[in-house]
Protein backbone atom coordinates (compact mmCIF):
# COMPACT_ATOMS: atom_id res chain seq x y z
CA UNK A 1 0.00 0.00 0.00
CA UNK A 2 1.30 3.41 -0.55
CA UNK A 3 1.59 6.53 1.41
CA UNK A 4 1.89 9.97 0.39
CA UNK A 5 3.41 12.49 2.16
CA UNK A 6 0.86 15.74 2.69
CA UNK A 7 2.30 17.58 5.23
CA UNK A 8 5.55 18.12 7.58
CA UNK A 9 4.72 20.81 10.26
CA UNK A 10 7.09 23.36 11.33
CA UNK A 11 9.72 22.80 14.27
CA UNK A 12 8.60 23.65 17.22
CA UNK A 13 10.96 24.05 20.11
CA UNK A 14 11.35 24.87 23.92
CA UNK A 15 14.23 24.57 26.23
CA UNK A 16 13.99 20.91 26.96
CA UNK A 17 12.28 19.65 24.15
CA UNK A 18 11.73 19.81 20.04
CA UNK A 19 8.80 18.46 18.07
CA UNK A 20 7.85 18.14 14.37
CA UNK A 21 5.05 15.76 13.19
CA UNK A 22 4.77 14.19 9.04
CA UNK A 23 0.71 13.41 7.86
CA UNK A 24 0.35 11.12 5.33
CA UNK A 25 -2.57 9.95 3.01
CA UNK A 26 -3.54 6.62 1.80
CA UNK A 27 -6.14 4.81 -0.46
CA UNK A 28 -9.67 5.75 0.28
CA UNK A 29 -10.54 2.08 0.54
CA UNK A 30 -7.85 0.38 2.83
CA UNK A 31 -7.53 1.44 6.71
CA UNK A 32 -4.67 1.45 8.55
CA UNK A 33 -5.88 1.23 12.27
CA UNK A 34 -3.44 3.11 14.74
CA UNK A 35 0.22 1.39 15.16
CA UNK A 36 3.42 0.65 13.94
CA UNK A 37 4.37 0.29 10.30
CA UNK A 38 7.68 -0.41 8.24
CA UNK A 39 7.88 2.16 5.36
CA UNK A 40 10.07 1.99 3.06
CA UNK A 41 11.38 4.84 1.25
CA UNK A 42 13.73 4.92 -1.85
CA UNK A 43 16.56 7.12 -0.46
CA UNK A 44 15.93 6.53 3.48
CA UNK A 45 15.31 2.52 3.28
CA UNK A 46 13.27 0.74 5.51
CA UNK A 47 11.71 3.02 8.58
CA UNK A 48 9.29 2.00 11.31
CA UNK A 49 6.76 4.84 12.85
CA UNK A 50 4.06 4.79 14.50
CA UNK A 51 1.14 6.13 12.52
CA UNK A 52 -2.30 7.17 13.90
CA UNK A 53 -5.60 7.66 11.69
CA UNK A 54 -6.44 11.64 12.21
CA UNK A 55 -8.82 11.40 9.31
CA UNK A 56 -11.06 10.34 6.32
CA UNK A 57 -11.70 12.74 3.05
CA UNK A 58 -12.99 12.13 -0.51
CA UNK A 59 -9.21 11.40 -1.14
CA UNK A 60 -8.12 9.03 1.09
CA UNK A 61 -7.04 7.98 4.77
CA UNK A 62 -4.65 10.50 6.36
CA UNK A 63 -2.21 9.28 9.13
CA UNK A 64 0.06 11.47 11.29
CA UNK A 65 3.38 10.54 12.91
CA UNK A 66 4.48 12.90 15.81
CA UNK A 67 8.00 13.12 16.59
CA UNK A 68 9.52 14.39 19.90
CA UNK A 69 13.38 14.85 21.36
CA UNK A 70 14.54 15.96 24.50
CA UNK A 71 17.37 18.73 23.70
CA UNK A 72 20.54 18.19 25.42
CA UNK A 73 20.85 20.89 28.41
CA UNK A 74 24.30 22.34 28.49
CA UNK A 75 26.22 20.97 31.12
CA UNK A 76 26.58 22.96 34.27
CA UNK A 77 29.28 25.12 34.87
CA UNK A 78 31.92 24.04 37.50
CA UNK A 79 32.47 27.35 39.73
CA UNK A 80 35.89 27.56 41.94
Amino acid sequence: MQLQLTAVSELLQTPRQERFSIEFRGPADRFLGQGMRELEHPKMGMIDLFLVPIGHGEQGYYYESVFNRLRQQPAASLQT
